[in-house]
């Protein structure tokens, strides 16, 4: 193992942090564009097969690289628990929707007050949402 300070080894143990989330949301991307519900966002899948069969390849080969790096830099594996992952990301989609009320509306211009009651429904139920799945998390 290469003589490293604690600080230089942490930030490696980041580095690889880092590829291997976006690694997973790449991948993630890939299989939900390919099937994305129709929401609010129109996704077109534009991947032709070849290049979306290459980039798996290219993922697959940074998986080895980071394989490389957790070997000759000595990382630790980290235990990360799924329930604890998605009760964070179910925790930051509630402090985005609890904080997105009707008066906030306000600073991008007149608001509407007909629009208040269905707006707000909206906003407690995706709320809500967001606070069961946290608890479910919890569980």
């Amino acid at each position: 193992m290469p003589n490293l300070t604690e600080a230089q080894q942490r930030s490696i143990k980041v580095l690889a942090w880092v590829v291997e989330e976006k690694l997973m949301d790449m991948e993630a991307t890939m299989a939900y564009f390919e099937s994305a519900p129709d929401t609010t966002t129109r996704y077109t899948y534009d991947l032709p097969e070849e290049t979306s069969r290459l980039l798996l390849l290219k993922i697959q080969a940074m998986r080895a690289a980071l394989q490389e790096m957790k070997r000759t830099y000595g990382l630790e594996q980290q235990n990360r628990k799924l329930k604890k992952e998605l009760h964070a990301k179910s925790a930051f989609l509630w402090e985005e929707l609890s904080g997105a009320t009707f008066k906030r509306l306000e600073g991008y211009g007149p608001v509407d007050e007909a629009e208040r009651a269905d707006y707000e429904a909206l906003q407690n139920r995706m709320t809500t949402l967001a606070e069961e799945m946290m608890t479910l998390c919890n569980h």
